[in-house]
């Protein structure tokens, strides 16, 4: 097949964690062309998209004939707010593209949609609170304020996590906020405990659950402070030199006691799968509450549609932990994608 890898428009002084598109790229152009196809590269039009992008023109790369584009658009003008249009416009044109269709990624790139969402389908998530109040948020309470739209941790760290007695606390921390870039910002209930990613990949080749959970993953947090939340923030995952990123790390081996734990993880990703409509690859995060009960309660803290693919990103590490190749999780995903998408 002749691939087109299409990457986030890139400006010279990038973010690191929008620079580190460019590792997915190379990795994603290299197993294809191990795979036999025929591979070219473009960033995407650097254009505000709207849901009418590019309706009457000649689409967003009308010198390259791919049969197949690979979606590695992960913000735009500096923002992912609009990334989801990025498959409606290939759909339009007539390309099939890898990764979640439209809907899925508006609804799982937008914490505040995927949060009702996740309870619309009955499945755990904290409470919150917008900045216009809205949400089911309690109080005195725990909360850690996010970036509505923008992910890779973009503007969160430690001292996001704030302690309140009521709403209007809540809300003047997120106004301070919007000032800086991530544009919109929420709370949610930030939960103590245990953190696992649990990635998903699609299987073609099987009818009755086309997908499979691969090997989880938990995020250890060694000697923090115990007056130091334990948050994967920015600096855990980008600075090398700070404590975070020394003292952060990826653990995919566990005892036999965590059986059942695992177990009801996979579950609820297998449910997120199907409830935002997931399709190639995607990556759900948890937080396990162990004040509740012995067992643990699990609570989604994220939908990640369109996670990292470099070599030393967390889906890559459980596709070797499931004994798959990088090669062959490409060929699932590319056959995948095969199938045209909805529009938006």
């Amino acid at each position: 097949m002749k691939i087109l890898v299409a990457h986030s428009p890139l400006k010279e002084a990038a973010s690191l964690d929008d620079a580190d598109v460019l590792a997915q790229v190379r990795a994603l152009a290299e197993a294809a062309t191990r795979l036999g196809h025929h591979v070219q590269v473009r960033p995407w039009p650097d254009l505000a998209l709207t849901p009418g992008a590019f309706s009457n023109g000649p689409g967003p790369f009308p010198d390259v004939a791919a049969d197949l584009v690979v979606n590695l658009v992960e913000s735009i003008q500096g923002s992912a707010r609009h990334v989801h249009h990025v498959p409606a416009v290939l759909a339009r044109h007539g390309l099939p593209s890898t990764g979640s269709p439209a809907r899925a990624l508006e609804r799982s790139t937008s914490k505040l949609l995927a949060k009702i969402d996740l309870a619309e389908a009955g499945l755990p998530t904290p409470v919150w609170l917008d900045h216009q109040g809205r949400g089911n948020a309690v109080f005195p309470g725990t909360y850690i304020v996010k970036s509505v739209w923008e992910h890779a941790s973009h503007g969160l760290d430690a001292d996001n996590v704030l302690t309140v007695n009521g709403p209007e606390e809540l809300r003047a921390a997120m106004g301070e906020r919007q000032r800086n870039p991530g544009g919109e910002w929420f709370a949610e209930a930030y939960v103590p405990g245990r953190e696992f990613n649990l990635a998903l990949l699609a299987d073609p080749d099987v009818n009755e659950t086309p997908v499979q959970v691969l090997a989880p993953a938990e995020i250890r947090f060694l000697d923090f402070p115990e007056d130091q939340p334990q948050v994967v923030g920015f600096r855990a995952k980008w600075l090398e030199q700070s404590f975070e990123y020394r003292n952060t790390v990826r653990e995919l081996e566990f005892p036999e006691r965590d059986a059942p734990l695992l177990a009801e993880l996979s579950g609820l990703a297998l449910d997120c799968w199907r409830a935002f409509g997931l399709a190639g690859y995607a990556r759900i995060d948890f937080r396990v509450d162990f004040r509740v009960d012995k067992r643990g309660r699990p609570w989604i803290i994220d939908v990640n549609a369109n996670p990292c693919l470099s070599p030393d990103a967390g889906f890559q590490a459980a596709l070797s932990a499931s004994g798959l190749t990088f090669d062959a999780a490409v060929d699932r995903i590319f056959r995948t994608a095969a199938v045209p998408k909805e529009a938006a």
